[in-house]
């Protein structure tokens, strides 16, 4: 065989075996914990031309938000979680429409990432807060602009915990109401001891 034509065979194998090597699907169970790719080269160093904002900055049990990821680019891939501190595990679960897919990673639908390798601009999910976290959090994103570029820890900003306001309290009545009863009722037992006593 021809020299020139034997390079080109073996550069077109090598081209082809590259492009089926990444997860165009989405499929990246196995990035959970890292959230890393699988592209066999290391992550970009500069800042990442993407950014991921929420709709609120506080949250509360069971509450839905909006998160959405931006570029100055188009990219091709992602996966977003939202985690407490360092842990590697997940917290919440998203609701995704047909440009995004959930992910099973230590629960149902804890993360999210892409269906196809087509690129896109912009993308929006909701995230649900879980009913048994108090703690301040953050989502985070890896995004995929080639196989060989992409940028880790993409950050929303701080997620900090509200607790739902009218918490019931233990005697029935609003933490609120609570309070004001017992402040109320010497007062007004002072109140009632003075007319009594100018008769």
């Amino acid at each position: 065989m021809d020299p020139l034509v034997k390079s080109t065979v073996i550069l077109l194998i090598v081209s082809l075996f590259d492009c089926s090597n990444g997860f165009p699907n989405g499929q990246v169970q196995g990035s959970c914990a890292s959230m890393v790719p699988g592209h066999g080269v290391n992550a970009q160093t500069s800042a990442a031309p993407y950014s991921l904002s929420l709709s609120k900055n506080t949250y509360s049990a069971g509450q839905e938000l909006t998160v959405t990821l931006t570029g100055t680019s188009p990219f091709k891939g992602f996966l977003i979680q939202a985690r407490s501190g360092n842990s590697p595990n997940p917290v919440g679960s998203f609701k995704v429409n047909r440009n995004a897919q959930t992910l099973d990673c230590t629960s149902t639908a804890s993360a999210v990432s892409h269906t196809s390798a087509n690129p896109q601009q912009s993308l929006q999910v909701i995230w649900v807060a879980p009913a048994d976290s108090n703690s301040d959090l953050e989502l985070k994103a890896t995004v995929v602009q080639s196989k060989l570029v992409f940028w880790t820890d993409v950050s929303s900003s701080k997620l900090t915990y509200s607790a739902t306001p009218g918490t019931i309290g233990i005697n029935g009545t609003t933490a609120a109401n609570s309070g004001f009863q017992h402040t109320a009722a010497p007062l007004f037992g002072l109140i009632l001891m003075v007319t009594v006593l100018c008769i």
